[in-house]
């Protein structure tokens, strides 16, 4: 696989799971923070888990 290839495949996978989290938590990250609060500082040991990763995917984007 050449690079352009695995960067378009590695972008695609990135989006997929920033749209799976959308779909579970019913908005986009930033409405899901107002509701539920900071990863970082949650007590809920899955929003804090799953909001971490997706902070992480969406700055991996950002970082493009």
């Amino acid at each position: 696989m050449d690079d352009q290839t695995y960067n378009m495949e590695r972008i695609k996978e990135i989006v997929n799971m920033i749209c799976f989290f959308e779909d579970r938590y019913g908005g986009n990250f930033e409405e899901v923070v107002k509701i539920k609060g900071d990863p970082y500082l949650s007590e809920d040991w899955k929003w804090s888990r799953e909001g971490k990763e997706w902070r992480g995917h969406l700055k991996e984007i950002g970082d493009l």
